[in-house]
């Protein structure tokens, strides 16, 4: 498991085109996440597409933990009343 982490850490912090050949010869693997990678290096309004979804998602998400929050809340205070 620590393997498959550092692996796919190195690729993300490699530096260089070289570093990142490298990395794909010792883990063959990877060579999906660097097509993926380049795609997106070249099509960026994809990425800030991803993105902006990412965040519609996590909005939604956020508000609906709020309302849940709020109503314990009003059921609580349901109860202190009773």
């Amino acid at each position: 498991m620590k393997r498959n982490r550092l692996k796919y850490l190195s690729l993300f912090v490699a530096e260089t085109p070289q570093e990142i050949d490298r990395l794909v010869e010792v883990f063959p693997e990877l060579d999906d996440v660097r097509r993926d990678i380049n795609e997106y290096s070249v099509r960026p309004n994809e990425v800030l597409n991803m993105f902006s979804e990412a965040l519609r998602i996590l909005d939604r998400n956020t508000a609906e933990l709020m309302v849940d929050r709020m109503n314990d809340e009003i059921e609580k205070l349901k109860g202190v009343r009773s």
